[in-house]
């Protein structure tokens, strides 16, 4: 062993040389006597910013750097200093001045600047050993939704995720990457991807000599520089709008590589920001995104939904609730348009439970005295759903209606409740009032 070797023996061993050279970017992990260092997890932390990190972001972070260092499960070191405004320039970027730097890696981190991790949150990831996997992490609106995504079949457009299992290891289609840890496997094969120019020639349809200059350009380029794509703005299949680049990587790994994306739906980050609720406070109050999620998956009611969302506003009364499919069209609406929302059910249906602009009321509406006090009241929209039979419903339009400019009417072409329909004609025969009907999900009527 020359001098030159002692001497840095000397400093990697001793914690202080190890602090000098983490000053100058060198962070160095020492092995314990016979372990090898593919033997745990190897993990470089990413962290995409403008200028610089949040420090309750940082402090966090520095946190689950001791714990994971303590637990000795992991080798894990951060990135190297990148900052650019546009995001998906700025991961690409991060992952390659990382691979030019040479150091050994298994896994990258993502974490965005503004997201407060708990101490164990790596630990917890790795646990899973899954090639992509992410934390519940939302996005910095209000209300704060998380940001899961399924892709419909039809069209290849992301959307997005409202119910899921709490405190679970879910499979999704796309996640977004503000807590996100991706396996050298899942990047090498992404890339891989990118150089054979998979995606250009199942959209534009590249072949032949363009297509080999184009493959020949990004590899002589990574070879060159390590630059590539693995994070892109990319249309969705069909072509109508613009994917983001978290949802354009998972897609790429998913359809083109077979790799399976889970979010780990305990991880649950804080998103730094200014919202007044924490987001399950407010995601439970907000009827919007139960209404975009029925919306998106079958009901009784589905055709008629954007109808209700459309027309609700000022006073509105609902006569059936159900499971509630309706009330989130109609209360959804009222948070958009304004008003309140009254409903009524023989059953009891807290769908809505806490909403400063719902009340619910249980009771008949055909015999309840208690329901009968909302007579008392003008409605700009009324909507009909409850008993079917034709004395049902003809007595709740005659009660209602005339109090209501608009009335709604569901099921009006179902072959088990013809008297609903009898109903509706009996009713405008008797006001003169006028009568649409609207085909799809069991029939609507519209009264004006």
């Amino acid at each position: 062993m020359n001098g030159w070797q002692k001497r840095a023996r000397q400093l990697l061993l001793n914690p202080h040389g190890r602090a000098a050279l983490k000053e100058f970017g060198i962070d160095v992990a020492i092995a314990k006597p016979g372990a090898k260092p593919e033997d745990k997890p190897i993990v470089v932390v990413l962290c995409p910013t403008y200028r610089a990190p949040e420090p309750k972001m940082g402090a966090a972070l520095l946190r689950m750097f001791e714990y994971t260092r303590k637990r000795d499960n992991a080798i894990v070191y951060e990135g190297p200093p990148v900052s650019g405004s546009v995001v998906h320039w700025s991961r690409n970027w991060l992952i390659t001045e990382h691979l030019k730097s040479g150091k050994p890696w298994t896994h990258v981190l993502f974490i965005d600047d503004d997201i407060v991790i708990e101490p164990d949150t790596l630990e917890r990831l790795l646990a899973h050993k899954k090639d992509i996997v992410a934390g519940l992490c939302t996005r910095r609106n209000d209300p704060p939704i998380p940001n899961m995504r399924f892709f419909e079949k039809e069209t290849g457009a992301s959307r997005q995720i409202w119910e899921w299992p709490e405190g679970k290891l879910i499979e999704v289609d796309a996640v977004g990457t503000g807590l996100m840890l991706i396996s050298k496997n899942a990047l090498e094969q992404v890339a891989q991807v990118y150089f054979d120019c998979l995606w250009e020639q199942t959209f534009y349809g590249f072949s032949g000599e363009k297509l080999d200059k184009l493959k020949k350009t990004r590899l002589e380029k990574f070879d060159k520089e390590k630059a590539c794509y693995w994070f892109r703005f990319l249309p969705t299949p069909v072509g109508d709008i613009e994917m983001g680049e978290d949802v354009t990587f998972c897609q790429l790994a998913k359809i083109y590589c077979g790799i399976s994306i889970y979010v780990d739906t305990a991880i649950q980050p804080g998103h730094l920001g200014t919202l007044r609720r924490s987001w399950k406070e407010k995601f439970n109050l907000s009827a919007r995104p139960k209404y975009e999620y029925h919306l998106a998956h079958w009901s009784d009611i589905q055709d008629h939904l954007p109808r209700l969302y459309a027309a609700a506003r000022g006073n509105c009364l609902e006569i059936g609730v159900r499971s509630g499919v309706s009330t989130s069209a109609l209360l959804a609406g009222i948070e958009e348009h304004g008003g309140h929302l009254s409903s009524v059910d023989i059953n009891d249906c807290p769908v809505f439970e806490g909403h400063p602009q719902w009340s619910f009321r249980r009771g008949d509406s055909v015999g309840d005295a208690g329901i009968r006090q909302l007579l008392a009241q003008e409605y700009e929209v009324l909507f009909v759903d409850g008993d079917h039979s034709y004395e049902g419903a003809l007595s709740d339009l005659k009660s209602f209606g005339p109090r209501a400019k608009r009335i709604f009417v569901h099921d009006t072409d179902a072959s088990d409740y013809p008297g609903v329909r009898k109903a509706v004609d009996e009713f405008v025969k008797q006001t003169g009032r006028k009568v649409t009907y609207y085909p799809g999900s069991h029939g609507m009527a519209e009264i004006r």
